[in-house]
């Protein structure tokens, strides 16, 4: 009896970690984040050894034109930028060195570079669909964390994915609620109106009187009348 309860209890244990998973709420961190991890799937996929970011754009909706593919020392790396007032930055901040995510390419863990890095060479991807339709989640071997793809995968290439990286033990995944759209891209600074057209001018006979408005007359120096009398002043 007390071998069957052990027993229970470690296959118990061993469920609940299979299908604990994290999804944070923040989907500019996924469009980060997500996007190095789909990055590194389409090059997996493409399979040449020196591939070019335009060869990656047939297994997207839509690749921003801000994503990065270089091999440097024999390694590929992945990257996407980060924007100045992208949400992102706090997160990456505090868990780059675990994600092995960089400031350049064979550099040291990601601060607060302009693009955020990942070595896509012997990468552990895990991939799971998302509850709703459409939708991919990422993550690497060890991790709590999903990610959902971003861009999106084109449904053969998602399909792709499922088929080469696909977990049987995934967890219900549910796309964070938002806008696609990232924060910082969003943030734009106000429309400038030009003024309407400013006239400095005169209202009386001395030149230095400066008008102020329609009513206010500003006179720098007062026009003192002198009176000469029998030639004293």
């Amino acid at each position: 009896m007390r071998k069957i309860l052990v027993s229970t209890i470690i296959a118990v244990l061993l469920f609940s970690m299979a299908v604990h998973a994290e999804v944070i709420p923040d989907l500019e961190t996924h469009r980060v984040i997500g996007g190095l991890y789909s990055l590194a799937c389409a090059a997996s996929l493409n399979g040449k050894p020196d591939p070019q970011i335009s060869q990656l754009r047939q297994f997207f909706t839509d690749l921003p034109k801000d994503s990065q593919l270089l091999s440097k020392n024999g390694s590929l790396w992945v990257g996407v930028k980060v924007g100045e007032l992208s949400t992102a930055r706090r997160y990456l901040r505090t868990h780059a060195a675990e994600l092995s995510i960089m400031e350049s390419p064979g550099g040291y863990a990601w601060m607060s570079g302009e693009y955020a890095w990942l070595k896509a060479d012997g990468l552990f991807l895990r991939a799971a669909n998302g509850s709703d339709s459409g939708s991919v989640f990422l993550t690497t071997q060890g991790q709590d964390t999903w990610w959902l793809a971003h861009p999106d995968f084109t449904t053969q290439a998602a399909r792709q994915v499922i088929a080469k990286f696909g977990v049987n033990d995934a967890p219900e995944l549910r796309r964070p609620s938002g806008e696609k759209q990232s924060l910082y891209e969003s943030v734009k600074p106000s429309s400038v109106r030009v003024p309407d057209k400013i006239h400095v001018g005169t209202r009386s006979k001395n030149s230095m009187d400066i008008e102020l408005g329609t009513d206010v007359i500003f006179s720098p120096i007062p026009n003192i009348h002198r009176r000469n009398q029998g030639g004293n002043d």
